[in-house]
């Protein structure tokens, strides 16, 4: 059975048929499923689209987490000798890929010393580099050596809190955008992870999973409350809930890769999030940006820990700074446009905030630790440093490189 095959099923709580993948007992109706135990509806996502794009992003952390980089398998990996340099390899009894591990972290080239600087002062990659293919390489080499570093930094609790919110990057200058999702540690600010809905070969990933580049949807930029029954209109209002819309993303002709539906890129991420921190962490909180299919991608990666209330999940919403020393109106709205979500408010002069709680049974006090502030500083951070303009003229797939080494730049100073 593929791997991803699992993300096809009831994502209701508490239904007798919650994860249960591809039951014969659910109704497909067109592109969703309906569940006839709770009669709420699923949408299908391509478990080979989702494989073939999650093995191809997943490439350089080959030798970073201990999970086939194939199909994402942990339990089906067995020793397979050692490379020239003693390093572990391991093979994949699922898949049959075989692939080196790296359990600690790897020096820096100092070869690479010149990019690095060029990117501190966002010097141009041309001066150290005359060659496209050298950039791409050395950039591709940065990131695999940041996602060693980053992977053996170290989580601040075991009673973990995650903040996740999504935003666009360009690429190939002009008005072309990446959907990038961040995943931040909320008590140290480090990133966690990032991805992206690129990837740099097309093969395996059905049309109908490409980001066909449709003009990005309007948001509301009023109160929270506002906000929130305004982003359901939208969700609503899409062919499927998951078709964001958020501008566009051409590619280059002679550019072999692809950009994906964000939906599929949101699963990849969620996998790798529960991959680098499960074995770390009792219990973890995660805040998420209010997005059907971050919800939908980061229950099915936590699906288990949902079940036995380790991991509980909730939507933000944040304006304002907050002032501790004075008390919060707090109010209850419910949402019914698509589900009957349950909103607790809170505000103040200068701040607003929303909490949906759509899993676990949060306490009275839960909502002090709600925030999505430490994935967005790491947006702030970013748009700020020097290397962003030549950022945004980039390839995609050395966009991609950039931006994984920058997040490893950003946790070095945390």
């Amino acid at each position: 059975m593929n791997a991803w095959a699992h993300v096809n099923c009831c994502k209701t709580i508490g239904c007798r048929l919650f994860g249960v993948a591809n039951s014969a007992r659910y109704l497909h109706i067109g592109r969703n499923c309906r569940c006839p135990e709770c009669g709420y509806y699923f949408p299908f996502i391509s478990p080979g689209s989702l494989s073939a794009f999650s093995q191809q992003s997943n490439h350089h952390y080959a030798g970073v987490v201990l999970c086939c980089p194939g199909c994402g398998q942990t339990d089906a990996l067995v020793r397979h000798g050692q490379n020239a340099a003693g390093k572990q390899r391991w093979r994949c009894q699922a898949c049959a890929r075989t692939f080196t591990h790296y359990a600690g972290p790897v020096a820096w080239d100092e070869k690479l010393t010149p990019l690095r600087e060029a990117i501190a002062t966002g010097a141009s990659f041309r001066l150290v580099y005359q060659d496209s293919q050298l950039i791409r390489r050395a950039l591709s080499r940065l990131a695999f050596l940041a996602g060693l570093e980053q992977v053996h930094s170290s989580l601040a609790s075991l009673n973990a809190e995650f903040s996740t919110t999504a935003f666009t990057v360009g690429f190939n200058g002009g008005e072309n955008q990446l959907y990038l999702i961040v995943t931040a540690d909320n008590k140290t600010g480090r990133v966690i992870a990032l991805s992206t809905n690129y990837t740099a070969l097309n093969q395996g990933i059905g049309q109908e999973w490409r980001y066909p580049s449709l003009p990005g949807e309007k948001q509301s930029t009023q109160s929270v409350i506002r906000q929130v029954f305004d982003k359901d209109r939208i969700i609503k209002q899409r062919p499927l809930l998951f078709d964001v819309a958020y501008g566009v993303a051409e590619l280059k002709r002679d550019d072999a890769g692809v950009v994906v539906k964000p939906v599929i890129a949101a699963y990849r991420h969620f996998a790798l999030v529960h991959a680098l921190t499960h074995k770390r962490v009792l219990s973890v909180q995660h805040w998420l940006a209010h997005e059907c299919f971050l919800y939908g991608a980061c229950l099915m990666a936590n699906r288990h820990d949902v079940v036995s209330q380790r991991s509980r999940i909730a939507f933000v919403y944040e304006r304002g700074t907050r002032d501790d020393t004075q008390r919060l109106r707090s109010d209850t709205v419910v949402s019914s446009i698509i589900w009957r979500d349950s909103w607790r408010c809170y505000s103040q002069r200068h701040y607003e905030m929303a909490v949906c709680h759509l899993t676990g049974n949060p306490g009275n006090a839960a909502f002090l630790h709600a925030t999505l502030q430490p994935a967005k500083a790491f947006q702030s951070w970013l748009a700020m440093h020097p290397v962003w303009p030549q950022l945004n003229r980039l390839a995609p797939r050395n966009v991609v490189a950039l931006l994984e080494y920058l997040a490893a730049e950003y946790n070095r100073e945390r």
